[in-house]
C-alpha cells in the first residue's frame, strides 16, 4: 500500500482498502495464516460466512463487498493507476523490509506484481 500513496497520493487507508482481499488470498495460502483468517471471518462478517462458510476467499469478497458498500474505488484502476505502473510499485513494494518480514508468508518481486496486477482491475 505504501507505494500506492507515495507515488500516486492516494491515501493510505484507501490503499489498503484496494490491496487487502488480494494480500489475504495470498497470505491465506499459508497454512497458519489461513487458520487466523478462517477464525476471523464469522468474527468480521457473520453473515457472509453462515452463507458461504468461513474460508479466506470469503473473508477477502467480505471486504470487497465493504468497499462496494461503501462506494470507494476498489480496483487500481479507479484510482489511476496504469499496467505500465505495476513494475514501479512491486519494485518499491519489495523494498519495505519491516513489513515484508512480518508476512507469514514470503513475497518475492513477482509476487508483488501479481498482487498489483489482480488489484489493478480487481
Amino acid at each position: 500500500a505504501y507505494p500506492i500513496g507515495s507515488h500516486f497520493h492516494v491515501p493510505h487507508g484507501l490503499s489498503n482498502s484496494l490491496m487487502l482481499p488480494h494480500v489475504l488470498r495470498f497470505t491465506g495460502e499459508n497454512p497458519a495464516a489461513g487458520n487466523l483468517y478462517r477464525d476471523l471471518t464469522p468474527i468480521i462478517f457473520p453473515a457472509l460466512a453462515s452463507l458461504r462458510g468461513n474460508g479466506v476467499s470469503v473473508l477477502a469478497d467480505g471486504y470487497t463487498q465493504l468497499a462496494k458498500d461503501l462506494a470507494i474505488p476498489t480496483c487500481l484502476e479507479d484510482v489511476g493507476i496504469k499496467e505500465k505502473d505495476l513494475e514501479l510499485l512491486s519494485t518499491e513494494a519489495s523494498k519495505i523490509d519491516r513489513l515484508l518480514q512480518n508476512n507469514m508468508r514470503e513475497v518475492t518481486l513477482q509476487d508483488a506484481f501479481d498482487l498489483y496486477s489482480a488489484a489493478l482491475k480487481n
